[in-house]
């Protein structure tokens, strides 16, 4: 059965089963416009780490901790724009200290007054759900170690509080 993406690229680019990686990263960021799209305010995070971050290398995105071709990546992420318009949502690094979420389908522009309030509410709301959710994971642990008696289990203990607790840190520091 032919997918999606696949129907996309046979009604567009008749011809992309014979083009290399290459051409076709090229000929996809030209027709869907700069790979460098449009800002959205939303986050798509772990405890403040994004899942998907753009990598400045020239035609791959970085993916979880391996670099995928741009071809790759939309043809995965297309499947998740059928079943989901409103996103899907990216990341780029447009400066040395923030991270954007990014919209495959629409060019850069500049984020609005109205927009910049709203996504750093929801950046906000995102650090202090963070916050909480570390904060009771640290409780669970400190509870379970009251009823530990084995030492070297305790210490393992201790390292997975002192992470959980150093992240903590991290996220308040880096609101």
């Amino acid at each position: 059965m032919i997918s999606r993406f696949e129907s996309f690229l046979d009604q567009n680019f008749p011809n992309w089963k014979f083009l290399s990686d290459d051409v076709l990263n090229q000929i996809l960021d030209d027709f869907v416009g700069s790979i460098h799209l449009r800002i959205r305010h939303r986050r798509c995070t772990i405890y403040g780490v994004p899942q998907i971050s753009r990598n400045p290398k020239h035609e791959y995105w970085w993916s979880n901790g391996h670099l995928v071709s741009i071809a790759s990546y939309l043809k995965r992420e297309w499947a998740v724009q059928s079943n989901h318009p409103s996103g899907p949502y990216v990341y780029i690094k447009k400066d040395e200290n923030s991270l954007y979420p990014i919209d495959l389908v629409h060019h850069i522009e500049a984020e609005t007054d109205e927009e910049i309030q709203e996504r750093q509410q929801l950046e906000k709301k995102e650090r202090w759900d963070a916050l909480i959710s570390v904060s009771k994971q640290i409780t669970v642990l400190g509870r379970k170690h009251e009823y530990v008696k084995d030492l070297n289990f305790k210490n393992e203990l201790s390292k997975k509080v002192e992470k959980l607790a150093r992240r903590m840190i991290g996220i308040t520091l880096n609101s």
